[in-house]
């Protein structure tokens, strides 16, 4: 969704879908890119935004690899495993 946004924030264009690919596999999928979908992108942005102004952020999964791999794990005081 936010690759699409920014394509039509560039390129002053209507983008109605993109392609995920899969390095590993070279599998694609094509993913619709809606009113919808834009929708939720901006509340996923206003959320993000709305987090940087608070001083403490909860981790908001329980995936102990997703955990591993965190740029942010040094500084979390909330780790799995």
């Amino acid at each position: 969704m936010a690759y699409c946004q920014l394509l039509e924030d560039n390129y002053n264009c209507f983008i109605p879908y993109g392609i995920l690919v899969y390095n590993d596999t070279s599998k694609q999928f094509k993913i619709t890119y809606d009113p919808k979908m834009r929708f939720e992108l901006g509340s996923i942005i206003k959320e993000m935004r709305k987090s940087l102004n608070c001083d403490i952020i909860h981790r908001n999964h329980f995936e102990i690899k997703k955990c591993i791999k965190c740029s942010m794990r040094k500084h979390c005081d909330q780790k799995l495993g």
